[in-house]
């Protein structure tokens, strides 16, 4: 089991803010990296993408903890952070169609445009499009 790892840097070629996410998820982890990533989009004004898939997720990840981390984590509940799409770039496998739906209805029922795709130049162009 890897230890859990961000590395988050803006993306000149396609004016995004990308954040590469590594090893097991842990929820000090992952709230510290969407609250950086999001810092610095609103700072420079671009989209996000989240690069999952290198990432593991835990045994036992309760779906609860899930829409608790959509509605309570600040950086995903103020008007600002509805100004940005953000993407997340996972493989299949990584989520199961419980978990991946439900973090799209957690989501969209916080107001993000957030979205999952599992090819990059697809994530991109959805991040880009106006």
């Amino acid at each position: 089991m890897a230890d859990f790892r961000y590395r988050i840097y803006t993306d000149q070629a396609n004016n995004l803010i990308r954040v590469d996410l590594r090893g097991t998820l842990t929820r000090s982890g992952i709230m510290s990296a969407v609250s950086e990533a999001r810092d610095l989009a609103h700072q420079e004004e671009r989209n996000l993408l989240y690069d999952m898939r290198t990432m593991e997720m835990p045994e036992g990840i309760l779906l609860s903890e899930i829409l608790t981390f959509v509605r309570t984590h600040t950086r995903l509940n103020s008007e600002e952070a509805t100004k940005f799409r953000s993407a997340s770039l996972v493989v299949k496998q990584l989520l199961s169609d419980e978990v991946w739906e439900l973090y799209q209805y957690a989501s969209r029922n916080a107001g993000l445009q957030w979205e999952f795709f599992t090819e990059e130049e697809q994530a991109i162009d959805w991040l880009c499009a106006d």
